[in-house]
Formats: C-alpha cells, structure tokens, sequence
C-alpha cells in the first residue's frame, strides 16, 4: 500500500504510524503472546492497521489477510482480547444467536478493560459490546446491569482515548 501525503490535517504515514503503535506495537507489549500464534496475530494486526490508516481505500487484500490470519491465530489458541474483538468483528460465525454474540463481546471488553492495551483499543471493544448487548433488554426497558457497565466503560475509555496527544488529527473514528 502507497502511502500518499494529505492535507494540513495529518497524513496517511501519520496515522499508519499511529496505529501500528496502538495495535502491533500494543500487542508486542500488552498482548497476551505465544510463539504458536504471535505471526498470525501480528499479520493480523499490521493489515488491519493499513486499513484503519487508509479508511479502507483499496484494502480488499488486507482485509482478507486479516481475517486468514485471525482465523489461524485463533486456532493457534490465542485468546489475546484484541486479536479476540477484531475475530469477532471480522470472521462472524453466522450460525452464532444474537445473545450469544453480546455474551461473548462482553466477556472480551471485559478482557480488553482488564488489559494495557490504548483506550483507544479498549473503548471500541466495549463500544461493539455495548452495542451488541442491546439485545439483553428486556420488555420493561431496563438496562440491564451489564450493558449500563459497558456504557460505562466505553465512556472511560474515550475519555482516555481523547487525552492521547499522539492521536493523529483527522483520525477517523469507525473501526
């Protein structure tokens, strides 16, 4: 993948560097690493962050990488909490409830909050979470506990995530 300068705002390499920072390098550094699945899921995470630093322009190759590579580390065994959400987000298992999808984002965002890995990592993992554990309310309309908790955690998370001075400017905030 090229990488082509922008605007004033920041720059392709910018956000290229940013986020192999807060994926690869977070990895190496917060992840939960074996010699068995370390190749796959850092294979995983170079490719998805060359996504994330071009908004996906031209990355059907990369997607696919991420998700082979997803799949092999998985089956490695890795239960690192990123390499987990980005399995869940991109290698759905169609036969998979509703509920049973919100039960599992929820065990990895807690994971993710548990971990050292960015806020920034943590809050989009708790945000699909959240997302996902609508389906846990009831017919009175009440939130259950569980899915206050991860609107709580989401909100931690980006306030953290804000704080980060080394967040390129126009960083685009849909993983």
């Amino acid at each position: 993948m090229q990488v082509e300068r922008e605007s004033s705002t920041g720059t392709t390499s910018d956000r290229l560097s940013w986020n192999e920072k807060t994926l690869v390098d977070a990895y190496r550094i917060a992840g939960k690493r074996k010699l068995a699945w370390d190749d796959e899921a850092e294979n995983a995470l170079e490719a998805f962050a060359k996504i994330r630093a071009s908004g996906g322009v031209g990355a059907d190759e990369s997607f696919r990488t991420v998700a082979d590579s997803l799949r092999a580390a998985v089956a490695a065994g890795c239960d690192d909490p990123l390499i987990r959400y980005l399995h869940a987000r991109f290698v759905p298992n169609p036969a998979e409830s509703d509920l049973a999808f919100a039960d599992k984002a929820s065990a990895i965002a807690n994971d993710f909050n548990r971990s050292k890995y960015p806020p920034i990592r943590r809050f989009y993992g708790c945000l699909r979470a959240a997302e996902a554990s609508v389906v846990t309310i009831g017919a009175d309309n009440k939130l259950p506990p569980r899915l206050v908790a991860l609107r709580y955690s989401t909100t931690t998370n980006l306030l953290g995530a804000l704080a980060d001075t080394t967040t390129p400017p126009k960083k685009s905030m849909k993983p």
